[in-house]
């Protein structure tokens, strides 16, 4: 079940497949590069959730990355998202709830390598404890540039 609900997130948010409501876009400042901020909601078929994310594109329309606010059914939440910005990278956690991926949270940090935002640090945890997850390496997040 887990693999399955990220492989829906990952391509609702970063291929921006399936029924979407975007409700504001907006041209942000990310890491000394300019980015069009989307706030959108989708609703996924298979676990009837409800989600809501922030999708970031380049100044040419193209997926940079995407951050999950909230994924709830009905009254119960499932997943929370936040964010925090520092001088040098941005920070993006997701608090995951109701073992619904078999992790407590994932933490991703976004970096500015040259003019390009990548994936400098990838992390989960389970129970409390970091797992080390296998053969991550930097991810281009934006391969064309």
């Amino acid at each position: 079940m887990g693999t399955k609900l990220i492989l829906t997130l990952f391509i609702l948010a970063i291929l921006n497949i399936g029924a979407r409501m975007v409700k504001q876009t907006k041209v942000v400042n990310i890491l000394g590069i300019k980015t069009k901020k989307q706030k959108s909601k989708v609703f996924d078929k298979d676990y009837r959730l409800w989600m809501e994310f922030d999708t970031y594109d380049n100044m040419k329309g193209e997926r940079i990355f995407s951050s999950i606010k909230k994924a709830k059914r009905n009254d119960t939440l499932f997943i929370t998202g936040s964010k925090r910005l520092f001088k040098d990278s941005l920070v993006l956690i997701e608090n995951h709830r109701y073992n619904i991926m078999g992790l407590d949270s994932i933490k991703r940090t976004i970096i500015n390598r040259k003019g390009i935002l990548v994936l400098g640090k990838y992390e989960e945890f389970k129970s409390l404890k970091k797992i080390i997850p296998n053969n991550h390496k930097e991810i281009l997040l934006n391969p064309s540039n």
